[in-house]
């Protein structure tokens, strides 16, 4: 599995793992839950949308791609912040 979705399901609760397994097997959390699958769809979009940051659509109508990007999968950012950052460490 890519390293940036693993970290991502982990830092959404929806994979876990077992410490002292090495090397370091991941497999699905029996306790997520919606919540913590909403917040796995949206990290991904962000994710995604981040490739695209500053980057803008024809000169006629400029947009932000990464501003359409979230918009369209209705992900929206939190204050003061157009980056996020995963977990470090994870």
């Amino acid at each position: 599995m890519n390293e940036r979705i693993i970290k991502i399901g982990v830092e959404s609760s929806m994979l876990n793992y077992i410490d002292n397994e090495t090397p370091r097997q991941y497999f699905l959390s029996g306790f997520a839950n919606e919540e913590d699958l909403e917040l796995f769809a949206q990290l991904i979009v962000k994710e995604c949308a981040s490739i695209f940051e500053g980057v803008y659509t024809d000169q006629q109508r400029p947009e932000r791609i990464d501003t359409r990007i979230k918009e369209h999968f209705g992900v929206e950012e939190p204050n003061n912040s157009s980056n996020f950052e995963l977990a470090e460490g994870v």
